[in-house]
């Protein structure tokens, strides 16, 4: 933080004789906002979208996404094959692929690292992506050996994977960090040297395969990534190096980018939005995005362990008016956890605002007009943005229902240990889907999934959502779903807010950085060019 103050004194100050967007210009640098200081740089045990963000440029999977439409496309694997009856993938791996070390790239690679994240020591929460393989599940809960597992090396350059069940989003599986290959050797070392553990991601210990290798992290500073020249397609990357900066204030974010100080930002003040929006900024930017933004509840926390108190909280919130007296990004209030058409799928189970229907409820749990009810927390992560909408969501609980509530706010990783030790009541949360099918969504919520932290636990939801992985049929799978999706609204663990865009602020010069649906941007094909 010390040094974000000191550039935004520098901006304010005008000490500055070149700016650090034109130093960076010189050097082909990309600079930009990456909102939080990441957990860790271990693609295989965070979850964040900060961490993603730096992940799709230190690794590559087997496949890799198009920079337009995220359609996987050939990555680590040139090429592969499908069986008739859609369970079998064979994977051609490049013999041009190599670690950043400049070490070989090869089948067993792959191997040792989906055995790791499947390890139930590991405690990685992704570890369920990789449910869709044959065994894989069963080998993470003790249940059978390894080489009862659907993965195989067929030489040193060829990898078969057997599914469950026909997969047809699993290429566009394959390219989530969970799916990238970790280099044995900086992870496992035998010298009982730090390399052990989380240690192995630091500058001078990271090892990794995708188009830029780790130089520098200055924790709550900088993480800079360096163009990889032993990655196999070296003559596409443009970019020299790019620089992450940790600005969880949206304001401090927007300032810095004013200031030259860097290229994009992540997001906007909302209250920023339509002025920019009137002047016809040649910065702003709106894109969709396939994410939820939610209220999480604890269902095992009194008196939220009673469903009828869920459901006068969640009808009592009029999300339309939360949405315009806060944001401006066209975001959509939220009626489903799963934004609507989906991969074609929108749910027709919804959660709306019902004053009368929410009293009721909370009559029928004892607590007419609030009367009785205990003060309940509202956690948040820091950011301008979830403190305003705490406030409007704050007042009307207590205007709606009469229900105290009170707000607290924790820096992220403090939020990250607060989430998995479910030490909170109401939580701020968001999701973003993995890959662009609703059964990121709901996958979520199945008793057994490491990223559940509701206390939410249905065997028929269970039930629905395995018939739905295991679906041939399209439309029975949609109607799978769409049952699960009531049961998780009905039971109401979450209060779906709205689905997100992403607002933001780009300079004229950064262009191959297109709108996509999960914001991802391949940065091998990012570069840097003045305008005309």
């Amino acid at each position: 933080m010390r040094v974000l103050l000191a550039l935004l004194l520098l901006v304010m100050l005008g000490c500055e004789r070149q700016s650090r967007i034109d130093q960076a210009n010189a050097e082909n640098r990309l600079v930009l906002s990456n909102r939080v200081e990441p957990e860790d740089l271990d693609p295989q045990v965070t979850t964040g979208v900060a961490e993603i963000n730096i992940h799709m440029a230190l690794f590559e999977g087997l496949t890799s996404p198009d920079p337009r439409t995220l359609e996987p496309e050939p990555g680590v694997a040139e090429s592969w094959e499908i069986s008739e009856d859609g369970r079998t993938y064979t994977f051609h791996l490049r013999k041009n692929a190599h670690w950043s070390n400049g070490e070989a790239l090869t089948a067993k690679d792959f191997i040792y690292s989906w055995k790791r994240i499947l390890n139930p020591k590991l405690g990685a929460a992704n570890a369920v992506l990789l449910f869709v393989i044959e065994g894989a599940e069963s080998y993470h809960a003790g249940v059978i050996d390894w080489d009862q597992v659907g993965i195989k090396a067929l030489d040193a350059y060829t990898l078969q994977i057997r599914l469950n069940a026909p997969t047809g989003y699993f290429p566009n599986l394959l390219m989530h960090p969970a799916f990238y290959p970790v280099y044995e050797p900086a992870i496992d070392a035998k010298d009982g040297t730090e390399r052990r553990g989380s240690g192995w991601t630091r500058p001078g210990y990271h090892v990794g395969n995708g188009p830029f290798k780790l130089q520098d992290w200055q924790p709550n500073q900088i993480v800079r990534v360096v163009k990889n020249e032993n990655y196999w397609d070296a003559d596409v990357v443009n970019l020299s190096a790019i620089d992450f900066l940790p600005y969880e204030n949206a304001t401090t974010e927007e300032t810095a980018f004013l200031g030259q100080q860097i290229h994009l930002t992540r997001t906007l003040p909302p209250a920023k939005i339509a002025g920019y929006r009137e002047k016809n900024s040649p910065y702003l930017r709106i894109d969709p995005y396939l994410g939820t933004y939610y209220y999480l509840i604890n269902t095992k926390a009194s008196p939220l362990d009673n469903p009828l108190v869920r459901k006068a909280l969640a009808y009592s919130l009029d999300k339309q008016t939360i949405i315009s007296r806060v944001l401006n990004g066209g975001e959509q209030p939220a009626r489903a956890f799963t934004p609507p058409d989906t991969a074609g799928y929108t749910s027709e189970a919804g959660i709306d605002y019902n004053l009368e229907e929410a009293r009721k409820a909370l009559a029928e749990a004892g607590y007419a007009n609030g009367a009785g009810f205990p003060t309940l927390t509202l956690k948040f992560n820091s950011s301008d943005n979830n403190r305003v909408l705490a406030e409007v969501v704050q007042e009307m609980w207590r205007k709606n229902l009469g229900i105290p509530v009170e707000l607290q706010n924790e820096e992220w990783k403090s939020y990250l240990e607060t989430r998995r030790q479910g030490d909170f009541e109401i939580l701020r949360a968001s999701w973003i889907g993995d890959y662009v099918d609703p059964m990121t969504f709901l996958e979520l919520w199945k008793t057994d999934n490491q990223n559940n932290f509701s206390g939410f636990s249905d065997p028929d939801y269970d039930i629905l959502i395995d018939e739905a992985a295991r679906s041939q049929n399209s439309e029975r799978r949609r109607a799978l779903l769409e049952d699960a999706e009531q049961l998780l609204l009905e039971s109401t663990p979450i209060i779906p807010l709205y689905h997100f865009t992403t607002p933001y602020l780009i300079r004229p010069e950064v262009r191959g950085w297109y709108p996509t649906l999960l914001d991802w941007h391949p940065y091998k094909y990012v570069y840097l060019e003045s305008p005309q």
